[in-house]
């Protein structure tokens, strides 16, 4: 019991970890990567999940050792550090927002009936509702606000996923030729999924921001063990959702010589259509919730 207890105290910043990073490069780069290339991107994403390893388990690693954020690493080495890492952080923070609001207001209206809405009331409507839960929950209405979206997606993802699996790979149309993986548009691709896969290397200062505030909120200092527990957890849960999208996309549209747009907005749209001819009406709801969780978590 008290090991359960201790690691209800520290699972959290690998899960929130997780949920920054499942999202269009899960969503969008890796479920296109698959219809269009087929299960060889398997390597590819495999890949760099593995090489970007340490580089984000640093994050954890050093909260752990030191008590301190990555922050106060690159203070320790100057202020230019700093300045430069804040900038980094401050591009990201009004691009990746923006672009994050504006896909899933979409995806709400088109998805689950809103179009009656116009985009920017729920696009302010869902920023709104996210700065409530940060202001007046903090780190803890963060942490159960993550684990419940989680859940979610587990739960969708995987029902998605095991329903394209039981129905087998489609059968590729006549005179179907194999587009080259790393020429012209496939080479685009390809950079975009490993640049993005799991996600930006910032995340990493983010989760050991992350890691120190959980100590914070429930009064336990994990140690370098349970640090890394939670991180290997969350990391798992990217790498398996992550070749999830990839067989879904590989399974339901690779060899339809169907193209799907750059948007992830008409992109969720055209693997909606595509999913509930193949697998039934019935996966309609629970591709929707998960395309909208991955994009909004």
């Amino acid at each position: 019991m008290a090991n359960l207890k201790t690691l209800a105290k520290t699972i959290g910043p690998g899960l929130i970890f997780a949920s920054t990073a499942i999202g269009t490069s899960h969503l969008v780069l890796s479920t296109r990567a698959g219809a269009h290339y087929g299960m060889v991107v398997f390597w590819v994403i495999v890949g760099a999940l593995i090489i970007k390893y340490p580089f984000y388990e640093y994050g954890p690693r050093y909260a752990s050792a030191t008590g301190y954020s990555l922050v106060k690493g690159y203070r320790d080495q100057g202020k230019w550090a700093v300045v430069l890492f804040m900038i980094v952080i401050g591009i990201n923070m009004f691009a990746v927002v923006a672009a994050v609001g504006a896909v899933s207001a979409g995806l709400l209206s088109t998805t689950f009936g809103l179009s009656g809405i116009p985009i920017p009331v729920l696009m302010g409507s869902l920023l709104f509702i996210t700065a409530l839960i940060l202001l007046i929950g903090r780190y803890a209405g963060l942490d159960y606000f993550v684990k419940l979206i989680s859940a979610v997606l587990l739960v969708t993802v995987t029902t998605a996923f095991i329903a394209v699996l039981l129905k087998g790979p489609i059968e590729p149309i006549n005179g179907f030729i194999k587009a080259p993986l790393f020429k012209g548009v496939g080479l685009t691709l390809m950079i975009s999924l490993i640049g993005w896969m799991p996600n930006g290397m910032e995340a990493s200062t983010m989760h050991s921001i992350w890691t120190i505030k959980k100590s914070q909120a429930t009064g336990h200092k994990p140690n370098l063990k349970e640090s890394l527990f939670d991180f290997n957890l969350g990391y798992l849960f990217t790498v398996l959702l992550a070749l999830m999208f990839l067989v879904i996309g590989a399974f339901s549209a690779y060899g339809s010589g169907q193209l799907f747009d750059n948007g992830a907005t008409k992109f969720s749209n055209q693997l909606l259509v595509i999913l509930t001819e193949n697998i039934g009406q019935w996966s309609y709801l629970f591709v929707a919730i998960a395309a909208f969780g991955t994009i909004y978590g």
